[in-house]
């Protein structure tokens, strides 16, 4: 359904819907790891994009999503921590070869 039959249906729950395009939805995770890819400065380089990262970021379901993503990576071992039979069994090396 798009923005026009939503607000002709009346339906507000479908026209925040069709407002979250597709591109949007990919570009988030990228966006969101800005200053691990180019680095602190970068951010201040692209204020428009923190502006708009912050608009996707204060709604609900983001929200949620990214308590979500936290949680399971406070279960989970960091690469940084793993050991050589974790990283082994990851990989698929050594013992854990297929």
């Amino acid at each position: 359904m798009t923005g026009r039959e939503a607000s002709r249906t009346g339906s507000r729950r479908s026209s925040a819907v069709s407002a979250i395009r597709s591109p949007t939805l990919r570009l988030c995770p990228w966006a969101r790891e800005v200053d691990a890819f180019l680095g602190e400065p970068a951010e201040a380089d692209y204020p428009k994009l923190m502006t708009w990262l912050g608009t996707i970021n204060s709604r609900p379901a983001a929200t949620r999503a990214l308590a979500a993503v936290d949680e399971v990576r406070a279960k989970m071992t960091q690469f940084d921590k793993a050991g050589e039979v974790d990283r082994d069994r990851r990989f698929g090396r050594g013992r854990d070869a297929a």
